[in-house]
């Protein structure tokens, strides 16, 4: 490139100094740069068009492949979320009706309150478990209709259903199950037997109080 300036350099105001001589430099490959930069913008916006143009588009096997595969994924997380739900409601059912049982057991106490937290911790972990998936599989579902319009297909395109209702469902019977555990673990926690000293808050029956019979001194 030249460097050199239209005008000419007056180098008196520079002699002596190298720091003058760098901003002269740094002055004339500035106006060198600005004339060469919108060339080479225009020279770049011509290789993204042309390389955006020269792109191979998916064949219509690629899209059936990757169609397959899609909605393949979106069975598998949909399936997922419902095994780890019924799973995770069984189980709550089941030691409910475990605690239930249990309730005037002094001893179980401590355990009741235990396992109640945990159902409670494994309930809200499986609801966003779920949510996480489930908008995983929307996802999926997306990209399926989006290769539907491309391949003229109509599988997921014309369903029609009340969109949000089964997650409404979900979530009023996930918070059915969170408040049982907070109304078992208030009730543990709260109703605490009265100590009665006769060993009947240990389950077992109270102890026969003996009489004192009293008999006449013979002193009398």
């Amino acid at each position: 490139m030249d460097y050199t300036r239209s005008e000419p350099f007056d180098s008196s105001r520079l002699v002596g100094t190298r720091s003058g001589r760098a901003r002269w430099y740094s002055a004339c490959y500035a106006e060198q740069y600005k004339q060469c930069c919108p060339k080479r913008d225009e020279l770049c916006r011509t290789r993204q068009i042309m390389t955006e143009n020269t792109k191979p588009e998916p064949s219509e096997s690629s899209l059936l492949t990757e169609y397959q595969a899609t909605q393949d994924s979106a069975q598998h997380h949909d399936n997922l979320v419902w095994s780890v739900t019924s799973i995770m409601w069984g189980a709550t059912l089941v030691l409910m009706g475990f605690i239930f049982s249990s309730l005037k057991e002094v001893t179980l106490r401590p355990l009741i309150m235990i396992v109640s937290t945990l159902g409670i911790a494994l309930t809200i972990a499986v609801w966003v478990f779920a949510l996480q998936l489930n908008s995983v599989k929307r996802q999926k579902y997306a990209r399926c209709k989006e290769i539907e319009h491309t391949l003229h297909l109509r599988q997921h395109s014309t369903l029609r259903w009340t969109g949000g209702s089964q997650r409404i469902i979900y979530g009023v019977l996930m918070g059915i199950i969170i408040m049982i555990w907070i109304a078992i673990l208030w009730t543990v926690w709260t109703n605490k037997p009265p100590a009665t000293g006769d060993g009947s808050q240990h389950g077992e029956p109270p102890r026969l109080k003996r009489s004192v019979l009293f008999t006449p001194s013979s002193d009398c």
